[in-house]
C-alpha cells in the first residue's frame, strides 16, 4: 500500500543527488521531505496514524535505498563485487580439480546469499542489523572459500 509513495521519493532523491546519495542513513529524514501529499507517512491501511507512532519508513526495496543514500556510483560499485564475486564462486564451483566439499560450501553459499540478493529486491533486510550481519559474514566464507589454493592429491601419501 505504501510502495508507489516510496519509488516515488526513492526516484526523487536519486535525481537530486544521483552521484553521491544524499547521505548513509538520512532516508527517513529525506523521504519525509519528500512526502508531499502527507499520504504514505500518516495513514496505514486507511486509518489515521500519529506521527510518533510511524516515525518513518525504509524503502522496502534496500538497492533503490542504497542508490538514494549512497549515490549511483557505490551501488554500481556493489553490483561489481557482487558479480564478480559469483562470477569466481561460480568458476570455481565448475572446477573439477576442486574440493568436493569446497564445491558443495560454495553452492550453498551461492544460493544462499543469491536467493538474499533477489529477496532485497523487494525488500530492506540489507539495512537490518541482524540479516546484514549474516549475510555479509557468509559472504566472507565465500570469499574465503575462493581464495582457498587448489592442493594436488597424491596417493602415496602427504609429501
Amino acid at each position: 500500500w505504501v510502495a508507489p509513495f516510496l519509488a516515488r521519493a526513492d526516484s526523487k532523491l536519486i535525481k537530486e543527488h544521483p552521484l553521491t546519495g544524499v547521505g548513509i542513513n538520512t532516508y527517513l529524514e529525506e523521504s519525509k521531505r519528500l512526502d508531499e501529499e502527507k499520504k504514505w507517512m500518516s495513514r496505514k491501511r486507511g486509518r489515521q496514524i500519529s506521527q510518533k507512532i510511524l516515525p518513518g519508513y525504509y524503502a522496502h526495496k534496500s538497492f533503490l535505498q542504497m542508490g538514494a543514500e549512497s549515490g549511483l556510483i557505490t551501488l554500481t560499485l556493489y553490483f561489481i563485487f557482487l558479480g564478480y564475486f559469483f562470477y569466481l564462486a561460480i568458476k570455481r564451483i565448475k572446477n573439477p580439480a576442486s574440493e568436493p566439499f569446497l564445491r558443495l560450501a560454495l553452492r550453498g553459499i551461492v544460493a544462499g546469499t543469491g536467493g538474499f540478493i533477489v529477496f532485497n529486491c523487494f525488500e530492506s533486510s540489507l539495512f537490518s542489523v541482524q540479516p546484514a550481519q549474516i549475510y555479509y559474514f557468509f559472504l566472507g566464507i565465500g570469499v574465503y572459500l575462493i581464495s582457498i589454493p587448489k592442493t594436488e592429491h597424491n596417493c602415496e601419501g602427504v609429501q
